[in-house]
């Protein structure tokens, strides 16, 4: 492969990679300090508020799990959980009425989510090519 195609691939396993990290990082603190505005979209899907101690903890750890090396199998389970969590979010948006509007941005994260996930699989089998 081509130097700047992998340099492509990088640049852009990163972009997603740090949009997504950040989103978890700071959902996950927001509903850890229960932040206003994440208790009122909790409270206006209809979860219990003790919901958000659950999600931001998993959401801190994973955000964490997608940025340090070499723990592959922890990874993996981030990036399952990153999606149910955001799949939800689009889903209890849709299903409470909210509309497409509300949903993109799940949708739209939950999409860098998935190129993370394949571009790091990427990653994971040209480093083993070249051992």
């Amino acid at each position: 492969m081509k130097f700047q195609e992998r340099s492509m691939k990088s640049v852009l396993y990163w972009l997603a990679t740090g949009i997504i990290v950040a989103e978890l990082f700071v959902g996950g603190v927001a509903d850890l300090m229960r932040a206003r505005w994440a208790s009122e979209v909790m409270i206006h899907l209809g979860y219990p508020l003790y919901m958000m101690t659950i999600l931001g903890f998993w959401k801190v750890l994973a955000a964490a799990a997608l940025v340090f090396p070499r723990i592959n199998r922890i990874r993996e389970w981030a990036y399952a959980g990153t999606v149910f969590e955001l799949t939800g979010a689009a889903a209890s948006h849709l299903l409470r009425g909210d509309g497409l509007a509300v949903a993109i941005a799940p949708s739209v994260f939950t999409l860098l989510t998935l190129i993370s996930w394949i571009l790091w699989n990427v990653r994971i089998k040209e480093a083993g090519a070249h051992r």
